[in-house]
C-alpha cells in the first residue's frame, strides 16, 4: 500500500523499458527494470541489488513489442495493469534513452526459447519413415537405408485420365523420346532393344523415362498423364498370362528406372524397384526365358559338331537368355544389401553361356563381357552376405575366415583383376564394379 500511494503522489522513479526480463528475472517470474538515474543499461535493478550475474551485461538486450512499456513479457502484472501517474497522451520515445531512438540502431532478434515444430528439421528431410519402430540395421541391410534415405515423397497431381500414349504426347514427341531413350539409356541395358517389335507398353515406357529431358513447362503438363498410363499398364501385365518379350523388357526398364516415390497410393507398385523386377521375374519365367540359357549352350554345342550351323536359332536363343540374365541381375542388384531374398538364381550354367561367346565380341564396349562381369560380382557379394560367424570360439573363426578366404577373396581378386585392364577405357563400370566388391568383403567382414 506504502507503495502506491507514493507512485501516486510522485514521479515514478522506475523508469520502464520495451525490452524482455533478463533471464535471472524470467526464472524467478519477477518485475525486471532498469533505473532512470542507471546510465550504463547494463543490469537491470534487481540483478544489480542482488550483486547477481544479469543476461542484459552480455549486450543481448532484446525488445518486446508485444508486451506493453515497463512490464516483460513473463512479469506478474497484466498488460492492461498501468500506473496512475502515467500520461495516457505522453509520447512513448519521452521514456527511451537516446540511444534507443538513434535510426542506425540495431535491435538484436529474439533469442528467446522457440518451439520449431513448424520449422524444417533435419528429419523432414528424410524419407518415409520405416513401418515398425526400429530403424534399419546400416550393416546388416545397407543398401536398404540407403534406399529408404534417397526416397522422397513426391507430390504430382493426377493429369487427365488418357487411354493410350497418343492422347498425350504428339507422334513426333514419342519418337523424339523414343530416339533420346535410344541414344541415352539403352547403353545401361544389357540388351538390345533393335530387334523388338513395337509395342504400347515398352514405348510408354521408354518415353516416361526419357520424358524428363522435355521442355520444364510441357513436362509438367505431361508427366502426370504419363505416369497415371505406366501405373494403368503396370497393372494390367503384372497379372496377365500372356506376356511378351516387349511387355518383360518394359519390366526390366522400369524396375532400373522407376517411378518417383509417391506418385501414386500405396495399391499401385509402379515405384518400387523390386516389386517391378519381382514381376519381370515371373513375366519371363511365363515365357520360359529361364531355359534358353541351357537352350544356347546345346545349340552351341550342337553347331561344334555339325557342318552346318543354325545360326539363326542360336541367335535368338542367346538373346532371351541375354534377357534373362538381365533380369537377374537387375533383380539381385535391387535385392543385395537390402535383406529381402530374390526370386531368381544364378546357376554354374549362366557362366557357361557367358564362356561359350565368340571372344572376339567380348571387347571393352561389349555388354556381354558387362553382364558377366556383374554376375560374377553379384554372385561373390550373396555369397559373402551368406557367411556368418556362428560363435566366438576359435574353430567357429577359422572356418568364418576360410570360407571368407577361399570361397570369397580369392574369386573377387581375379574379378578384380580382369576389371583393373579395362579401367582406362571403362573407368565408369570398373568404379561401379570396384564399389560393389568392397561392399560385400565389408559386410561379410562385420557379419
Amino acid at each position: 500500500m506504502r507503495r502506491t500511494q507514493n507512485i501516486s503522489d510522485s514521479q515514478p522513479t522506475k523508469r520502464r523499458k520495451s525490452r524482455q526480463a533478463c533471464v535471472a528475472c524470467r526464472k524467478h517470474k519477477t518485475r525486471c527494470e532498469t533505473l532512470d538515474n542507471d546510465s550504463r543499461l547494463r543490469r537491470c535493478h534487481r540483478c544489480d541489488v542482488l550483486s547477481i550475474l544479469c543476461s542484459f551485461e552480455n549486450s543481448d538486450i532484446v525488445l518486446d513489442n508485444s508486451s506493453p512499456y515497463g512490464t516483460s513479457a513473463e512479469g506478474p502484472e497484466s498488460p492492461s495493469t498501468a500506473l496512475p501517474s502515467e500520461s495516457k497522451d505522453q509520447a512513448p520515445s519521452a521514456c527511451l534513452p537516446p540511444s534507443l531512438l538513434s535510426p542506425a540502431s540495431y535491435i538484436p532478434a529474439s533469442r528467446e526459447p522457440h518451439e520449431w515444430s513448424n520449422s524444417l528439421t533435419a528429419e523432414a528431410l528424410l524419407a518415409d519413415r520405416p513401418t515398425d519402430s526400429e530403424s534399419f540395421d546400416w550393416i546388416g541391410v545397407p543398401m536398404l537405408a540407403m534406399q529408404e534415405l534417397l526416397r522422397r515423397q513426391v507430390s504430382i497431381p493426377r493429369g487427365p485420365v488418357a487411354s493410350s500414349i497418343h492422347d498425350t504426347l504428339t507422334t513426333h514427341e514419342i519418337d523424339s523420346l523414343l530416339k533420346l531413350f535410344d541414344n541415352r539409356y539403352t547403353l545401361w541395358l544389357h540388351i538390345s532393344l533393335s530387334h523388338m517389335n513395337r509395342h504400347p507398353f515398352l514405348d510408354l515406357v521408354r518415353c516416361m523415362v526419357a520424358a524428363r529431358h522435355i521442355e520444364p513447362s510441357r513436362r509438367a503438363a505431361v508427366l502426370p498423364q504419363l505416369y497415371g498410363l505406366v501405373g494403368a499398364h503396370v497393372l494390367k501385365y503384372a497379372f496377365s498370362t500372356a506376356q511378351t518379350i516387349e511387355s518383360v523388357s518394359a519390366f526390366l526398364i522400369m524396375s532400373l528406372w522407376p517411378l518417383p516415390s509417391g506418385t501414386f497410393s500405396s495399391d499401385v507398385p509402379s515405384h518400387d524397384s523390386h516389386m517391378i523386377a519381382s514381376l519381370a521375374v515371373s513375366a519371363a519365367k511365363q515365357l520360359c526365358l529361364d531355359q534358353f540359357v541351357t537352350a544356347s549352350i546345346q545349340l552351341h554345342a550342337a553347331e561344334a559338331n555339325s557342318p552346318v550351323a543354325n545360326t539363326r536359332e542360336r541367335e535368338i536363343a542367346l538373346s532371351k537368355a541375354r534377357l534373362w540374365l538381365s533380369i537377374v541381375s537387375a533383380e539381385w542388384m535391387l535385392c543385395i544389401g537390402t535383406g529381402r531374398i530374390p526370386t531368381s538364381q544364378y546357376s554354374e550354367k549362366d557362366y557357361s553361356l557367358l564362356n561359350t561367346i565368340s571372344p572376339a565380341t567380348l571387347d571393352s564396349h561389349s555388354r556381354d563381357l558387362r553382364l558377366h562381369l556383374l554376375t560374377r560380382i553379384q554372385s561373390l557379394a550373396q555369397k559373402g552376405l551368406q557367411v556368418w560367424l556362428v560363435g566366438p570360439d576359435s574353430r567357429a573363426v577359422e572356418k568364418f575366415h576360410q570360407e571368407i578366404s577361399d570361397d570369397v577373396l580369392m574369386q573377387m581378386l581375379a574379378v578384380s583383376t580382369s576389371i583393373q585392364s579395362l579401367a582406362g577405357e571403362h573407368l565408369v563400370f570398373t568404379h561401379m564394379a570396384t564399389n560393389s566388391l568392397h561392399g560385400s568383403s565389408f559386410s561379410s567382414r562385420r557379419i
